[in-house]
């Protein structure tokens, strides 16, 4: 069965593919085994198909070929397709901007993430990282995902928007949890005591908040990322308007947290299955000092390759949303205007072509004498490519390695006997059941 009839005249071939179950599609497939499904669709229908899930019929695209295509858009036939999924809670953030709007935007921003503000961020983070990790409790059940996710929303609320008042932390806290829970419930319906209303709440309140801190921040010189934000300015001494500001900070808060998090929790998750690479990780950090500064982020190469496999295996955004604004072609097959396209990073970094034995978790995969990263420039992409690559990665970097430096200096853990890892796909990839581990405190 195709998509979309082909025009007369135009050469292109149809879009195979299947819709799945009645109303349902293959939306339940999709988030038990998304990986299992991109490559039943691969070998059915090959690199470009169509499916329906969640309501929508979809065109799924495969391989590297297809996601450097899309990525650099050289028609501008390929807009952002976040918008159903993010639009209601996170408004004109910068991942949903496109064209001249998003480059504009992203140029006023880039300054935001210098090298300089960097350094700056990583001092400022490491307190908070420093103590929360030393405060962690040993057990022979502890949650990982989950002080993972603590730890770095309280370190959040500081890097991001410098609060000092606990009171204002734990409220503005407690907000963008829901927030951020908004976009992936299933009744999207603003009724009493649902996760949605909740979420808008949420949303209404962090707009207050963030507005409120604007004239501050616009007077002062601080190192926090809203404080950087708006001096943002460019080559005409513009900067983004208040209305701006408030929608990109809850924006990058909201894409630094909920990566970082995925992140970390499947390095975790691996160390504790591989306690190899846990003591070489351990072995690397007690060589440097206790806090990090930039420079000391280039020495912890072991750290940098076991990130880089963690989210080969399980990329924080596993599918890059766009959807096409004019009549395409993707490797001889017509795509119409209107489209929604689905870029499967999970299936691209699991390609037998670019990386062996690509289900095995192999740090080495990234050394210098292999780099299979380098097999295809877009083999490898959990932060995107093209105009829309994250704009926070170095952010999100540094941040990862801060925590795991603290948290390999402090302690050791080993997954439970017999543990078998259940992955929650609705939104980045997380553990359902927030990760336990067998975790001891060194020294």
């Amino acid at each position: 069965m195709s998509f979309a009839p082909v025009p007369s005249g135009v050469t292109a071939k149809p879009i195979p593919g299947e819709r799945g179950l009645p109303v349902l599609g293959v939306s339940g497939k999709m988030m038990r085994d998304p990986l299992g499904l991109r490559q039943e669709q691969y070998e059915r229908h090959g690199p470009v198909n169509w499916f329906q899930a969640f309501g929508m019929r979809q065109v799924g695209l495969l391989g590297p070929d297809a996601a450097e295509l899309v990525a650099i858009n050289r028609d501008k036939a390929f807009g952002q397709g976040w918008e159903p999924i993010l639009g209601t809670f996170f408004p004109k953030g910068v991942l949903l901007l496109d064209f001249e709007e998003h480059l504009h935007r992203r140029r006023l921003m880039q300054n935001t993430f210098s090298p300089e503000r960097l350094g700056g961020y990583l001092r400022r983070m490491q307190t908070g990282i420093t103590r929360d990790v030393r405060g962690w409790r040993p057990g022979a059940r502890f949650l990982a995902r989950e002080a993972v996710h603590d730890t770095l929303l309280n370190v959040s609320t500081g890097t991001f928007l410098d609060i000092g008042n606990p009171g204002d932390a734990a409220r503005v806290g407690e907000a963008f949890v829901n927030t951020v829970r908004g976009p992936y419930t299933m009744m999207r319906l603003p009724l009493p005591g649902t996760q949605w209303s909740k979420a808008l709440r949420g949303r209404r309140l962090l707009e207050e908040y963030t507005a409120s801190q604007i004239p501050a921040k616009h007077a002062g010189d601080g190192d926090d990322v809203f404080s950087a934000l708006c001096h943002s300015r460019d080559e005409q001494g513009h900067g983004l308007s208040e209305e701006d500001l408030v929608n990109q900070i809850i924006f990058l808060m909201m894409a630094a947290h909920e990566t970082t998090t995925s992140a970390l929790s499947s390095m975790i998750y691996f160390l504790g299955r591989h306690p190899e690479w846990q003591d070489r990780l351990r072995e690397e950090s007690l060589s440097l000092d206790e806090q990090l500064d930039l420079k000391d982020l280039d020495q912890l190469a072991t750290c940098d390759m076991v990130m880089k496999e963690s989210v080969r295996r399980f990329p924080p955004i596993s599918e890059l949303a766009r959807r096409t604004v004019k009549d395409t072609e993707v490797h001889g097959h017509f795509i119409p205007a209107g489209t929604a396209v689905s870029v499967s990073v999970l299936f691209n970094h699991h390609m037998e072509e670019y990386w062996p034995d690509p289900m095995t978790w192999d740090p080495g995969r990234f050394a210098a004498d292999r780099r299979e990263d380098k097999s295809h420039r877009f083999a490898w992409t959990p932060f995107g490519g093209g105009v829309h690559k994250c704009i926070g990665l170095h952010f999100a970097s540094l941040q990862i390695k801060a925590v795991m430096h603290q948290l390999v200096r402090n302690f050791s853990w080993r997954l439970p006997e017999g543990y078998r890892l259940r992955t929650d796909w609705s939104g980045p990839p997380a553990p359902k059941d927030g990760l336990p581990v067998v975790l001891s405190r060194i020294g």
